[in-house]
């Protein structure tokens, strides 16, 4: 009876490592897709001639250019810190995004009258 027990303790333990290792494994694969995206979307803020600055607490208290906020997104990746990577990614993602859009918008402007 205490072989049974002690069995089943281990594969519970053995079970949550697994499963341990596979969320950690899932945390990486998302860190990577958010790198990913922001790698397109600032590829098209620079195509469009509009890449932002932000100001992020990984970065201090001064502005950066995104390309240098992603290389920050990128070393928390290597150094295991995926949420922090994907914060990051999705910030510089959102950026250029908004940044093309307003490239987009301001191409052809029309004169404002008041």
């Amino acid at each position: 009876m205490k072989k049974i027990s002690c069995a089943i303790v281990f594969s519970a333990l053995l079970g949550c490592g697994i499963s341990q290792v596979a969320m950690a494994e899932d945390k990486a694969a998302q860190a990577q897709q958010a790198i990913e995206k922001a790698e397109m979307e600032l590829s098209a803020a620079k195509s469009a001639g509009s890449v932002w600055q932000l100001i992020d607490k990984a970065t201090g208290s001064s502005s950066v250019p995104i390309d240098k906020l992603l290389e920050v997104a990128k070393k928390k990746q290597e150094a295991g810190e995926h949420d922090e990577a994907i914060r990051i990614a999705n910030r510089v993602a959102e950026a250029a995004i908004l940044g093309t859009e307003q490239a987009e918008s301001q191409k052809d402007p029309e004169p404002f009258y008041n």
